[in-house]
Formats: structure tokens, C-alpha cells, sequence
């Protein structure tokens, strides 16, 4: 989403160009253009640019509803309204802000023309008009390419005679031909070793058997239900009954399939989203059927279409998404004046960006992270001057799939915390941890433990909250808690317990990793932080941060100090609302 937006502010002529090329991407221009427009009139807010995806839908919807009810009848195109409607991966292809939904309304059209030109008095001139909407497609996203190939190959064979066919056949070679200005150099730029994007599968398919029936059910409920081989003998079953009634839609839904199965199999590209825009061959073919059922239609369409609903109600739930929003929220909540918001890959930096209100300098980097990528010349460098990081992964798992850039901060920094909004985890450690004095925004603490021992402040960065958040995982709240501690002398070695309890000590928050040992090699001041999981059961009301320290053999040590209990300190307060 973030990427569209960052390209479609170029200047008009900066965008062609670098899409001409692949500089910038190697989708093609149609969508990008699209938006730069919308943008230029609605602005370019969260709500308008979505704007754009529902208008296009519903403009999708009409041609689908109207395709559905010259094939079908007025029954037909009702029936196809209501799946429009409720359709969960329409619904979520709204949501985001790329080309399928403009490449499902090229492909909804086109099939609109397809069906006019079956009876009409100039079937060359629909013929004709489905082959544009097939070019436009090409022209969305390169998966156009399923859509021109399903229109022509439809409109060649369903002709009786040779010259028919060759007729129908001659709006799409054109429109083969015009698309070979963005496929030849995509093609070559493949060839010298490029990618078409992030290649690979989000699902471990059991047996290539297994990806026909996926596909139909991303298509109609964008899931993967627990057994798709018996989705595809279901749907080969109703389409061999009902092909007559439901020939030219049967047609088209397996024409996509067979092309999205190749493309999972061979090419190993299998995202829900990317058959979203085909959604529409789906329901034709589901309206056909169910008007075909005549006898139970008022029983089986109920339920296919509340079961579409559910679904479409579940895909609205953040956290089955890449969650940017609780991502910045967790950076929001939690950082401090000079640290630096390290985002990988480099072109998730506008998505970060764009949800993010701070002070903090947000900085994309790195394309992809392999053996080959040298973290010892780069990092160093470009968190010179910070006093922390944060390190933000979208797409981790082929951005950085062996985790390279947490790794290196894990050696080289000290880890504060890592926390997993979904699909966006994030990383936060500390490059100064030793202190000459407390920081500004740090509360003293007058308190000591044994003769070796002194806690010198605390800094909470929030002091609040619920007890359960499901957009992090595990789904319970984190308490972040930084302990200031000065040895009296060298080499001293204790374990501190920071806990969250309430006023007769019960326990209700701790670390998950833990307790381990500490060894302060000097007298400096040291800012060593803690992270408390909160238990999601907990009762609302008022918590202490509870601090006591261990010695070698296990026992508690006195506190002394203003601020000291018997053998704790209270470092302060944690409100569970």
C-alpha cells in the first residue's frame, strides 16, 4: 500500500520512466496513474485512497450483476448481487491499496463484453471490447495476462465455423500484440536474473493435487479450507452437471484456475490476493449454478451467502493481516528522543512513515537481506549518533529469512524488546547502555541492595493499559521497565527480579525469558531494561513494579534507602484498565 502511495507522488513524468525500466516496479503503469489522479482530487488520507478500491468494486459489481443476468435471467443477476456483496476476497482486496481491485474491474468488464458479444448483432465489436479490457488488464498487473488469454481462447471456440473463429480471433491478437510493448522487456529483465517481486508461497501445499481446490477457495472465501482436494472434486463434480446451463462461466473459472495452479506449481507465486480480481469468474459460475438448483435454491443460497458474509466479517480483523498500524502504535508508545526506526526492506520506509507521528527518524534500508549483504559496513554507520534503534521487518520471511539484521543487533547492541503485531515484528535495542549520569526523563531512586548494589532510577514509558492486546503476540500486554544500577565495585554478579504484583504480592506479570544472572563489570552507571508479560487475566486496578535482587546462592537481599521496602523496592505503578 505505502509503495503505491510513494510512487503514485512522483511527477507524471519520473513515474513512466521509472516503471519503463523497473526502477520502480515491475508492475505496470495503469494503477499508479489511476491513483496519482484520485489522489490529485481526494486526497490522499487512509479513507480517500480507499475510496478509490470501493468505487471501482461497486463499478466491478454492475458489470458482474449484468453479465450475470443476460446469462441467467433476473434471478440469475440478483443471485450474483448478493455474492458480489458479501464476496470475502472482493472485500478484502479493497482494503488494499494496490492493482487488484482495478485489474477485478478490467476483468469484470471484460467478462460483461464477453457474454454481450454471445448474441448480439455486432459480436465482433464486443468481441472487440472484451480484448481492450484484456489489454487494460496486461496493463494493471502482468496476472492480466490470464484474463486476455481466457477472453480470446472463450471467444476462438465457441465459434462453429473457421471463419467465425478467425473473425473472433483478430481483436485479440491485436490486443496480444499491444501488450508485447510491457511484456518483451519484462521478459528480458527476468532473464538477467531479476525477480517478478517476492517470490514465494505463503501455503505448504500436501501434493500439487492439493492447489487446484486452494485456489477455488481463495477465490470464492479467500481461505484455505482443511481439505481443498475434496473442493475440487465438489466443483469438477457440479460443473460437469451443470455445463450447459453454466457452460461460459465453467469455462472461465477453470481456464484461471488451471493458469493460477501452473503458476503455484512452477513458479511457486501463490498470494490469496492475487486471484482476488478473478473472484468474479467464480461467482458467475457460483450464480449459474444456484439458479440451476432450482428445487433447493431458497434453501442452499441462504447459506452460501451468510457463510460468504462470516467470512467477509473475519477478513476484516486486523490481525489476520500485516498490522502497521499496531506496529507504530507499540514505537509510539514505548520510544525516546534519538533513536532511529530502521525499516527492512528499504520500501517499506512510506509504510512505516505514513502511520507514524513521531519525532524519530524513520530510515528503509536494504532490499533484501542474503550471505551477501555486508551488516559490518553498513550498520555501524547508519546508527551512528543514536542512543537506540528500533528495527521494524515487513515480509521478514523473504526479506530477511534468516534473520541477519536481528542477529547482528543481538551481538552488537543489547536487546530490549521484541514484540509480533502480525506480520510485522518488531526489534528494540539499546546502543548506549552505560549512563555517566540519569537521563532527563528518568525518576531517581534512593535505594540499595546488600553493600553492593544501588538502584538509581526507573523510566516507565507508559504507565497503563490493558491487561490483553491481540494485535501482539502472545496476545497480552507488554511492560517495558527501565532499571538504573550502579555496582560498588567491579565485577559484582546478582540476579534482579522485576515482577508485576499487587498489594499482597501476588504475582501477575514477569519475564517470560527468565531471570538470568548480571554482572556489572565496572561502577558506571548501567540502563539495563526489563519486559514484564502481563497474565491477560488480570483484574483492572493498580500494580506495583516489584524489584528485588537475588544473590549467588538464591537469597534476598536487604534494601536500604529512602525509598526501600524490607527486602524490595517499588520502582512504580502500572494501571491495568
Amino acid at each position: 500500500d505505502a509503495y503505491s502511495l510513494s510512487i503514485s507522488r512522483l511527477p507524471l513524468p519520473d513515474l513512466l520512466d521509472g516503471l519503463r525500466t523497473f526502477r520502480l516496479d515491475i508492475h505496470p503503469p495503469l494503477h499508479y496513474v489511476a491513483l496519482k489522479a484520485w489522489m490529485h482530487i481526494a486526497g490522499d488520507s487512509l479513507l480517500a485512497l480507499r475510496q478509490m478500491n470501493i468505487l471501482i468494486d461497486v463499478l466491478s459489481g454492475a458489470f458482474l450483476i449484468g453479465a450475470a443476468r443476460r446469462l441467467y435471467g433476473l434471478s440469475g443477476g440478483q443471485i450474483a448481487g448478493v455474492l458480489w456483496a458479501v464476496s470475502p476476497a472482493l472485500i478484502f482486496s479493497d482494503n488494499l491499496i494496490r492493482m487488484y481491485t482495478l485489474l477485478g474491474l478490467m476483468v469484470s468488464a471484460g467478462v460483461y463484453c464477453l457474454v454481450r458479444s454471445n448474441r448480439a448483432r455486432h459480436p465482433l465489436l464486443w468481441g472487440s471490447a472484451a480484448a481492450l479490457c484484456g489489454v487494460l488488464a496486461c496493463y494493471t498487473h502482468s496476472l492480466g495476462a490470464i484474463a486476455l488469454l481466457s477472453f480470446g481462447a472463450i471467444a476462438v471456440l465457441r465459434n462453429r465455423s473457421l471463419k467465425g473463429a478467425l473473425l473472433s480471433a483478430i481483436p485479440f491478437a491485436i490486443g496480444a500484440a499491444l501488450t508485447l510493448l510491457y511484456f518483451v522487456p519484462l521478459w528480458n529483465y527476468t532473464r538477467n536474473g531479476h525477480k517478478l517481486g517476492v517470490q514465494f508461497s505463503l501455503y505448504d501445499f500436501g501434493s500439487a493435487w492439493d492447489i487446484p481446490g486452494a485456489l477455488i477457495d481463495t477465490l470464492l472465501i479467500h481461505r484455505v479450507l482443511i481439505w481443498p482436494i475434496g473442493v475440487l472434486i465438489g466443483c469438477v463434480a457440479l460443473s460437469i452437471v451443470f455445463v450447459r446451463r453454466a457452460g461460459l462461466s465453467t469455462s472461465l473459472l477453470w481456464l484461471s484456475v488451471i493458469a493460477f495452479s501452473a503458476l503455484a506449481y512452477f513458479g511457486h507465486i501463490f498470494k490469496t490476493f492475487y486471484s482476488a480480481p478473478f473472484a468474479s469468474f467464480a461467482l458467475l459460475w457460483l450464480s449459474g449454478i444456484m439458479v440451476a438448483l432450482r428445487s433447493i435454491r431458497r434453501i442452499a443460497f441462504p447459506i452460501v451467502a451468510i457463510a460468504l458474509l462470516l467470512f467477509s466479517v473475519g477478513d476484516l480483523d486486523h490481525t489476520l493481516r500485516d498490522d502497521p498500524m499496531a506496529a507504530v502504535r507499540f514505537i509510539e508508545q514505548h520510544e525516546r528522543a534519538n533513536e532511529l526506526i530502521l525499516v527492512t526492506p528499504d520500501w517499506a520506509q512510506t509504510l512505516v512513515s505514513y502511520y507514524y507521528h513521531g519525532h524519530n527518524r524513520v530510515l528503509g534500508i536494504f532490499q533484501g537481506v542474503d550471505q551477501t549483504v555486508d551488516l559490518d559496513s553498513i550498520l555501524p554507520f547508519v546508527t551512528k549518533g543514536y542512543s537506540a534503534v528500533w528495527v521494524v521487518h515487513v515480509q521478514n520471511s523473504a526479506t530477511d529469512p534468516q534473520q541477519r539484521v536481528d542477529g547482528w543487533f543481538d551481538h552488537h547492541a543489547a536487546p530490549i524488546v521484541k514484540v509480533y503485531p502480525t506480520g510485522m515484528p518488531i526489534s528494540y535495542y539499546d546502543l548506549s547502555p552505560l549512563k555517566t549520569q540519569l537521563p532527563a526523563d528518568v525518576r531517581p531512586i534512593d535505594a540499595r541492595f546488600g553493600d553492593a548494589l544501588q538502584l538509581r532510577g526507573v523510566y516507565l514509558p507508559v504507565t497503563g493499559g490493558t491487561a490483553h492486546d491481540a494485535r501482539l503476540h502472545p496476545p497480552s500486554n507488554w511492560i517495558v521497565v527501565m532499571l538504573y544500577w550502579q555496582a560498588a565495585a567491579a565485577n559484582v554478579t546478582i540476579t534482579p527480579r522485576v515482577r508485576l504484583t499487587d498489594s499482597s504480592g501476588r504475582v501477575f506479570g514477569g519475564a517470560l525469558t527468565g531471570e538470568p544472572p548480571l554482572t556489572l563489570s565496572d561502577t558506571t552507571l548501567h540502563q539495563i531494561a526489563y519486559v514484564l508479560n502481563v497474565n491477560p487475566d488480570t483484574p483492572h486496578g493498580d500494580y506495583h513494579i516489584e524489584v528485588t535482587v537475588l544473590d549467588s546462592t538464591g537469597q534476598l537481599l536487604v534494601t536500604t534507602g529512602k525509598d526501600a521496602g524490607a527486602q524490595w523496592v517499588i520502582a512504580g505503578v502500572f494501571t491495568i484498565e
